[in-house]
Parts: C-alpha cells; structure tokens; sequence
C-alpha cells in the first residue's frame, strides 16, 4: 500500500482525493501495460529502474556488534521487462554516497551498453524519488544522451 492509500484507510484523506488517485494508479498500469505490448512487438527497450533496500554488511545479528561493524551497502538495479535482463550495480558507501550523479552513471553506462546497438526508442520506469529519479541532474543526462 502506498502513503495515499493507508491515509484514506486511516480516514486522513477525503474520498475524492483518493478516487483521483486510483484513477491516475488504474491510469498509469493501463499506460505501462500499453509500453509492455509495444516491448513485446520489438517496438522500444522498456527498462525498471530502482534502488533496493539498503543492505548492511556484514550480517550480524548481535546488536552490540551491529553499531560498531556495520556497513550500508547499495544495489541499484536497471531491468530490462522484455528481455528480463537485470544489471545490478553494487556499491557500499565508501565507493560512492546517494547523490543523484551516482544513478545518472550507473544509468548511462547501462542505456550505452544494452540500449544503445538496439536502437530503439527507450522507455523507463522507476521510482519517485527524488534524488535518485527526479531531479534536474538527471534529466540533463537524459537530454544530453538523447542529442
């Protein structure tokens, strides 16, 4: 369940609010269905883009040993949904932090690699997040590799 879905469970949400909200849902799985059949033509690469739970490493179960040990490890995942090829790129926070400039990389690398000798129209999908999707660094990498 998203956020607008429990508010309006928990009644913080008027019921127009939320109908509006499952018609833009019901909306946007119409619209990634519509991009899947076009996949499934030979028309575009259609691509999931997200990054995973983080994972602390090493694995320990002892709390005390938790604090002092612990790592956070990074898996950002680009998924191609008609070949169901998967790229995960894997980093700890030493090799790199969350700024949107990592996922423009590890996205760019990916579309120059498996996308580019293709050469069909690309389509993505991913997340709201902001500092991994949505934000101006990565769409001036976009734009630039569009050119």
């Amino acid at each position: 369940m998203c956020d607008v879905c429990v508010s309006y469970k928990e009644k913080n949400i008027i019921e127009t609010e939320y109908n509006a909200h499952i018609k833009r849902k019901d909306r946007a799985k119409t619209e990634k269905q519509h991009d899947k059949d076009k996949g499934q033509a030979g028309e575009v690469t259609l691509l999931t883009i997200d990054l995973e739970a983080v994972k602390v490493c090493p694995y320990l179960t002892a709390s005390t040993l938790y604090f002092k040990t612990k790592l956070n490890c990074h898996n950002y995942t680009v998924y191609n949904l008609v070949t169901q090829h998967a790229t995960c790129y894997w980093f700890d926070e030493t090799a790199s932090n969350l700024t949107a400039s990592t996922f423009v990389n590890f996205l760019l690398y990916n579309l120059v690699h498996h996308c580019l000798p293709n050469k069909l129209p690309i389509i993505m999908f991913s997340g709201d997040c902001t500092y991994q999707n949505r934000n101006n660094i990565m769409s001036n990498a976009l734009s630039a590799f569009c050119v």
